[in-house]
């Protein structure tokens, strides 16, 4: 009879402290970077650049407006199509938590997307300094990219209401129509859905690494993310 109510206790024990596991697991609130390149840190002739993103994080966790920072799923050649197929299959990364547990448990969600989607069709003319392209089937691809997008920001609603979506739009030194074009479909599908959107069309030269033009420096790294800051203070 003691052994029995020895094994009872036991399995009593064993299912509170799953369900405290659990408890805390849901109750846990991040900040999920989602998206390409600019999301990520990058090194450049040695030198290690912090991205905006996990500058935001830093300070994201250090208000305590977060628990952790989660950036498992945001890789350097990321598109809106591909983001778009992991939420709908549910990738599994890390953890053993899935994208959309990862969504479910976001207070804040940051994502960088587009260059990617074009960027295959078109071609820099060193030369002349702009680039080449066929108007129509890059036309095409930013309302593919566009169409995505949408369905993207829709998707994280129906598993997250409560997350504060923040869309971050594309930086370029180059003055091109394209990357123009890129940041109004970005800040259309965010004003559509009312959530935040942070404009990049002041960062240019300066704050672009000299030999990528698309990518930010340290100087751009920082620039952005106190944009971000700005805007999640602006909206607590």
């Amino acid at each position: 009879m003691k052994k029995y109510k020895l094994l009872g206790i036991i399995c009593i024990a064993c299912l509170i402290i799953t369900s405290v596991c659990v408890f805390s697991f849901k109750n846990k609130s991040s900040y999920l970077l989602l998206g390409d390149y600019s999301s990520k840190d990058q090194a450049f002739e040695g030198y290690s650049i912090k991205s905006f993103a996990n500058e935001v994080g830093d300070f994201l966790e250090k208000e305590k407006l977060v628990d952790d920072v989660r950036n498992g799923y945001s890789s350097n050649n990321m598109t809106s199509k591909k983001l778009l197929e992991m939420i709908e299959s549910d990738v599994y990364k890390e953890d053993k938590r899935g994208i959309v547990d990862e969504i479910k448990n976001s207070k804040y969600i940051t994502i960088t997307l587009g260059i990617n989607d074009v960027l295959k069709d078109i071609k820099y003319d060193k030369f002349n300094e702009s680039f080449e392209y066929n108007k129509e089937v890059i036309e095409n691809k930013i309302d593919v990219f566009k169409h995505n997008y949408y369905k993207i920001v829709e998707e994280i609603k129906d598993i997250n209401l409560e997350s504060k979506i923040i869309l971050v739009g594309v930086c370029s030194a180059y003055d091109d129509i394209v990357f123009d074009n890129i940041n109004s479909s970005i800040k259309e599908v965010a004003d559509y859905n009312s959530i935040m959107y942070v404009d990049t069309d002041d960062i240019k030269d300066e704050y672009l690494y000299l030999n990528n033009k698309l990518y930010l420096n340290k100087q751009g790294q920082e620039c952005l993310a106190n944009k971000v800051i700005l805007k999640i203070k602006e909206n607590i």
